[in-house]
């Protein structure tokens, strides 16, 4: 048993009884994830990687020139997190009811347009 301050806390304000396996086995669940969603894995900066040419950039800028191709420029800044997000939805409420999915009994057959129970 480890007497080092990180393995004493966990062992007393988590309650592991070993900390030290529990540091291994937390490490071999996260080599088991793929590396895109691997947290260990590293990723380029993508707004470096992505980045126009400065041919794309001046196309860009010259919005008036007939059957230029326009490139989407990834590298922006956001100055209030509130222009991040879009929601597409209307602005009157629809339904009072909030959505649910319908239990695998009454759920539609999707090809005879009837729910299970009605069948004979």
């Amino acid at each position: 048993n480890c007497g080092c301050v990180s393995c004493r806390r966990d062992r007393d304000e988590l309650g592991c009884k070993n900390p030290g396996k529990c540091i291994d086995t937390a490490q071999a669940l996260i080599n088991c994830i793929q590396p895109k969603w691997n947290p260990n894995t590293h990723t380029p900066d993508f707004l470096e990687v992505l980045r126009l040419s400065e041919m794309e950039s001046e196309a860009n800028r010259n919005p008036t020139v007939v059957d230029l191709i326009k490139s989407f420029d990834p590298n922006f800044h956001l100055t209030k997190i509130n222009d991040g997000f879009r929601i597409f939805a209307f602005n009157e409420t629809m339904s009072e009811r909030p959505a649910r999915r319908l239990t695998p009994a009454l759920a539609l057959d999707p090809i005879l347009g009837i729910t299970k129970s009605n069948r004979i």
